[in-house]
């Protein structure tokens, strides 16, 4: 078993790509979600928003030029609408009717539909989730919309809850709320990602990726490592050149 082990660690599967980084966003909500945070969104749709399209939508709009007319979005959580689906379960199993519309409400995409009602933009969409590396998997998603078409003007937004107690022994005591809103154009970078990847076997990095990121990226350091269950990440950052 040790022997290949050991040989596992001598096989790596390298990865690398760039990311243009326009501007970011990170919201960790302290207090509950103001209506005038949420102003873009008709009052009808408002009253239906769950927490985590709430958080979704505040990063993006702060994140976000309102003049920006169009853009695609990856929206990647590792959880999704995981509070709606626990609620769902527990209606079912004390056989109370399901609605309809907490049901449509519970999907992956909610927060990205919402974002595109509150934007009146009909751009694509694409949603991730890859576990612990959800954040990591949507720069990829990223970077491949990207190459297709390097004139694309993208927004990444990665977030989650707290897991429902129910769940809470799959997550961590130190977990947050949060949405991290990451806006891409080539012709608009500021900052330049450039993502590396590892095969890796050790113990794993326990702090909340897109948290992490952000703390990375208001620290001064150039270099920012996050080590997954099989994969070791690192990002290096570089301002534009002028």
């Amino acid at each position: 078993m040790q022997k290949a082990l050991t040989k596992e660690k001598q096989v790596k599967t390298i990865g690398s790509f760039k990311l243009p980084l326009v501007n970011w966003f990170l919201f960790v909500p302290s207090v509950a979600i103001s209506s005038v945070q949420l102003s873009k969104i008709d009052p009808l749709y408002r009253r239906r928003l769950s927490s985590l399209s709430k958080m979704a939508i505040v990063a993006a709009s702060s994140c976000l030029n309102e003049k920006l007319p169009r853009l695609h979005t990856v929206f990647a959580s590792r959880h999704g609408e995981i509070g709606s689906t626990v609620k769902m379960l527990h209606d079912l199993s004390s056989q109370t009717q399901l609605s309809p519309a907490a049901f449509s409400l519970s999907v992956h995409s909610t927060a990205a539909g919402f974002l595109s009602i509150a934007r009146s933009d009909h751009s694509s969409f694409t949603t991730v989730s890859a576990g612990t590396e959800t954040l990591f998997a949507a720069f990829q998603e990223a970077a491949g919309q990207l190459a297709k078409n390097p004139s694309l003007s993208l927004l990444v937004i990665c977030a989650d809850e707290v897991l429902p107690e129910e769940l809470s022994k799959f997550g961590d005591s130190t977990d947050k709320d949060h949405a991290l809103a990451l806006y891409f154009n080539a012709a608009a970078m500021q900052k330049e990602l450039v993502i590396e990847s590892d095969a890796f076997i050790g113990e794993r990095s326990r702090s909340q990726p897109a948290i992490a990121f952000a703390d990375f990226l208001v620290s001064g350091e150039r270099v920012f490592h996050w080590n997954g269950m099989r994969t070791s990440w690192k990002i290096k950052l570089n301002e534009k050149s002028h």
